[in-house]
């Protein structure tokens, strides 16, 4: 996933902090990088069963097509 570049991003990982510009490629641990993985497709597939309002299917926002481009997804 990309993102928008210029913004400063706090990372912390076992205590460790570090301040990272958004969007620049950083080296973690394999298993951080797996953790990482999984809550990204946790994310993706979650509220796809359930009925929203519109008679659609899925109950984030970033589900609509419009929404989806505008968040960079």
């Amino acid at each position: 996933m990309e993102m928008k570049s210029g913004f400063i991003e706090e990372v912390k990982i076992n205590g460790a902090v570090a301040q990272v510009p958004r969007g620049v490629a950083v080296l973690v641990p394999d298993i951080v990088a797996n953790m990482f993985r999984r809550y990204q497709n946790a994310e993706r597939q979650s509220g796809l069963d359930i009925p929203n309002q519109s008679g659609g299917l899925g109950i984030r926002a970033d589900r609509d097509e419009k929404t989806r481009e505008a968040l960079g997804l």
